[in-house]
Order: C-alpha cells, then sequence, then structure tokens
C-alpha cells in the first residue's frame, strides 16, 4: 500500500513540477500549503513516509515557520535529506542558514534536529540513491533548470547547484 501511495505522490510531484510556476501565489499557495495543513489537523501521518514538516525560526521576524517538504533518507548515516528550489532561495533553506536547529514532524512522530547543508559530493551521491525510487527526477529536473538532464555526474552535479541538498540529524525528542 506505501509503495502505490508513493507512486502516486510521485506523479503528482511530477506533473506540478512540470506546470510549476515561477512564483508561487494563489492556487499554488494553496497547494503547498495542504501537507503543512495535514499535519496541522493530526493527519500527518498520512503522509509521513513522504512528506516532514519543518518548523524554523524566521530570520527577520523571529516568527516560527512551518514547511512540508519531500525527503529521503541516507542509509549510512541516518540523516533525513532534502533539496531547496528555487535555487537556495527559499524562506526554509535562508532560515536555516541563519539558525540550524529547527523541529521536524514525520508522521505521528516529532523531534529537534540540527541541519547542515551537503558538500557538493555528498549531496550527488544522495541524489544517485534518489533516483530509482522517483523515475520521474530527470524529466522534472529537466524541466526545472531548463535543459535536458540525464543520470550521469556532470547532470547530477547540475541538480545539486540548483537544488542545495541539507541533511537533519536528530537531537532530541520534543
Amino acid at each position: 500500500m506505501q509503495a502505490i501511495s508513493q507512486r502516486i505522490y510521485q506523479a503528482i510531484e511530477y506533473f506540478l513540477a512540470m506546470h510549476f510556476p515561477k512564483r508561487v501565489t494563489g492556487i499554488w499557495r494553496v497547494i503547498f500549503r495542504m501537507p503543512v495543513l495535514y499535519y496541522r489537523f493530526g493527519f500527518g501521518w498520512l503522509m509521513g513516509g513522504m512528506v516532514l514538516l519543518l518548523t524554523t525560526t524566521g530570520r527577520k521576524s523571529g516568527k516560527v515557520r512551518h514547511t512540508a517538504l519531500g525527503y529521503g533518507r541516507d542509509e549510512k548515516t541516518g540523516e533525513l535529506v532534502v533539496s531547496a528550489g528555487w535555487g537556495g532561495k527559499t524562506d526554509w533553506f535562508r532560515n536555516l542558514q541563519t539558525d540550524p536547529h529547527c523541529v521536524l514532524h514525520i508522521g505521528r512522530r516529532k523531534f529537534n534536529a540540527l541541519a547542515r547543508v551537503l558538500p557538493e559530493d555528498e549531496a550527488i551521491a544522495h541524489m544517485r540513491a534518489f533516483l530509482p525510487k522517483n523515475p520521474y527526477a530527470p524529466r522534472m529536473w529537466s524541466h526545472l533548470i531548463g535543459e535536458e538532464l540525464g543520470s550521469d555526474d556532470e547532470s547530477l552535479r547540475k541538480v545539486v547547484r540548483a537544488f542545495p541538498s541539507v541533511g537533519f540529524k536528530e537531537t532530541s525528542i520534543t
């Protein structure tokens, strides 16, 4: 059942990426906020295998900020890994660069974590491991970057430079 829901999620992710706007406004804002609402209303367990809820502190406002992100797990280190869209200009990524302490909520589990930007070679290795799990990824990346990409090292290097990767290590349970 989880494999089916993961494939459905990947297909939806691919569809959204292929119709991705330059700015997230209007209906896109609602679509991207839906997973946050799932978590807020106690239904995060429906998405826990694919989407986590990241809580950061706003770098300018100091306010608590919530963002839902698709993630992967590094089997060797146990770190959770996500990629930042828009060339790393997303608010959650910039918030973590200011303060790497955050809270992650995955399914019914909530814990404190410390974020770090992955070095390029480590991020490429993670992307390579991710490819078999999401067959839509190269086409999605090609569309978002604007050039034809494959699964070779040079293509993955372009992806990692366009979408910086962040690793999260659990520090304590909240």
